[in-house]
């Protein structure tokens, strides 16, 4: 049985950007073309996708913590999508801290596939009698184990805008995501209950005093691990996931851009290209979420990523940073490129905030036929 960690202090103290607007400034002249001399013909027809990213914003978003062995932090997230409010149900394993999905959702492994957390679809049963000030909610569940999880929360609602909204994700799933977040507004718990299997669970406290549960408006946003192979065919440009989920993308070229977008009713991501000559140049990704005029996710890369289907000469490296609804700067770090006998690999390494420095990531692209294989995981 794993011990139960101690969650520092400083970990739910928030902070600003991570560059001043002086860096912020010297880091948008520098996103120009990559500056690396193209050889020969590219190996496939279609932009390559390197890395994959991620971004969800949470309207409500419910945290507690418990005493129980197995479970370091339940997490309870609403999602408003045109078919109206989803609840996904996370809960992370003490010890690893991964994080397993639960949702009442048709083809759950299939839904944002981009968001590598093990999944259960479970009918969650929620009792929502809040108004626009006090939060009075409760969930039940099936856990990823099996285990029935009936949930209570009372206090007030999350309304005031922080100042500093850079938060930590507190070590969770850090061998899945490299993870920025927005924290917009909290507010602590008056009351909130446990039960795993029926049985009360005795809530974890902070510095032995204030019980660990309080509501927060939150975005999540970053770069994941995954494997998927991307091709072409007569319907166009497609990728197709380790669990299964296949994805279109479409390809839309204007004013020196090629943009490759994949829709799903939650959201839509965006990878765009710079054209330089033949070379297709990858230098950001944006993702929409239906109802939010913020984006939850915004990833920079200065200068623009090489286009890995040429052969070029000499190294290469550039850095970039993570925008997360709205918000400039809440994580940057170094991006390095490595070529080798027949893949290319980009090391992703995190600078700051300091909750980031664990997740390094490495992106394989190998080149096969037609066709083009990705895996992203944890350096």
């Amino acid at each position: 049985m794993s011990e139960r960690r101690r969650i520092p202090l400083t970990d739910l103290l928030a902070r600003g950007p991570v560059q001043t607007g002086r860096q912020r400034h010297a880091f948008m002249k520098a996103m120009g073309l990559s500056g690396v001399r193209y050889q020969g013909q590219p190996r496939v027809s279609f932009p390559v996708l390197p890395l994959q990213a991620f971004g969800v914003a949470y309207d409500l978003d419910l945290v507690v913590v418990d005493e129980s062995a197995d479970w370091d932090m339940h997490e309870y997230a609403r999602v408003a999508t045109p078919d109206g409010p989803v609840w996904l149900c996370k809960d992370s394993r003490v010890g690893t801290l991964e994080q397993t999905l639960v949702a009442d959702l048709d083809g759950l492994d299939h839904v944002l596939p981009e968001i590598p957390l093990k999944r259960r679809r479970s009918k969650v049963d929620v009792v929502d009698k809040s108004d626009a000030s006090h939060l009075d909610l409760s969930l039940a569940y099936t856990n990823f184990d099996g285990v029935p999880v009936e949930v209570a929360y009372k206090g007030p609602a999350p309304q005031h805008t922080l100042r500093n909204r850079n938060s930590s994700t507190m070590g969770h799933s850090a061998g899945a995501v490299l993870c920025a977040l927005d924290v917009s507004a909290n507010a602590f718990a008056k009351s909130s209950s446990v039960k795993l299997g029926g049985a009360p669970q005795k809530l974890r406290r902070i510095l032995g005093v204030m019980p660990f549960q309080l509501a927060l408006i939150q975005t999540q946003a970053g770069l994941s691990t995954g494997s998927w192979l991307q091709g072409r065919d007569a319907d166009g440009v497609w990728t197709r996931h380790a669990s299964g989920a296949v994805q279109r993308w479409d390809k839309l070229r204007s004013a020196g851009e090629v943009v490759l977008t994949q829709v799903h009713a939650w959201r839509t991501l965006r990878y765009t290209f710079q054209v330089n000559g033949d070379a297709l140049e990858l230098f950001r990704i944006d993702i929409d979420q239906h109802g939010r005029t913020d984006e939850p996710c915004s990833i920079l890369f200065a200068p623009a990523i090489p286009d890995l289907r040429f052969a070029f000469d000499g190294p290469w490296k550039g850095r970039w940073v993570i925008d997360v609804n709205g918000q400039h700067g809440h994580a940057d770090g170094g991006i390095r490129l490595e070529r080798g006998d027949g893949f290319d690999r980009l090391h992703i390494i995190p600078h700051a905030p300091k909750w980031t420095l664990d997740r390094p990531l490495v992106s394989e692209v190998r080149f096969d036929g037609d066709d083009v294989s990705v895996d992203v995981r944890r350096k």
